[in-house]
């Protein structure tokens, strides 16, 4: 499992967590997994600790799937200019006035199409 949080801009970066190998949480947001740490599938891949040197000028969206630490990666976010988060953790988490979130819980959204899906079947 990769933790990490997308800024949307030209281009698209991806900043990932450390992960324990015992476990499928990351161990610390500041230090990155050097084995991950490189372009993938097109899309260069920086450890967090690179955040504010390498995000992108202008980027105002970030899409936020980590698991720890979400309020200081909040924060962090913010202050290099976010405006809008997409945010997948189900965490609670504070940003100031004027930056915008979108929670996205991917578990409701597939009972909804479940249920939406077995409607149809029942109506043909």
């Amino acid at each position: 499992v990769v933790s990490m949080y997308v800024c949307v801009s030209v281009c698209i970066y991806v900043y990932l967590a450390k992960v324990d190998p015992a476990s499928s949480y990351p161990s610390s947001p500041q230090k990155g997994d050097p084995e991950k740490c490189k372009e993938q599938f097109g899309v260069d891949v920086y450890p967090m600790s690179e955040l504010e040197e390498k995000i992108p000028k202008g980027c105002r969206i970030a899409i936020l799937t980590i698991s720890n630490d979400v309020q200081q990666t909040v924060d962090r976010l913010v202050a290099c200019g976010i405006q809008g988060i997409v945010d997948f953790t189900h965490q609670h988490f504070k940003a100031p006035k004027g930056v915008d979130i979108k929670f996205i819980d991917v578990v409701s959204s597939i009972q909804e199409l479940v249920f939406q899906t077995n409607s149809m079947d029942s109506k043909t």
